[in-house]
């Protein structure tokens, strides 16, 4: 997340990568079956 208020341009758009990435991940990720508790992406 400090990756987001990087100076540097890349760093920034590398940060903002995976941050989307990990909230898609979180978002579609495959639904326990037995419904107990969602698991965390990290």
């Amino acid at each position: 997340m400090i990756g987001l208020t990087a100076p540097d341009e890349r760093l920034r758009a590398a940060a903002q990568l995976e941050v989307a990435q990990r909230v898609y991940g979180g978002l579609f990720q495959p639904v326990n079956a037995d419904g107990a508790q969602i698991p965390l992406p990290w």
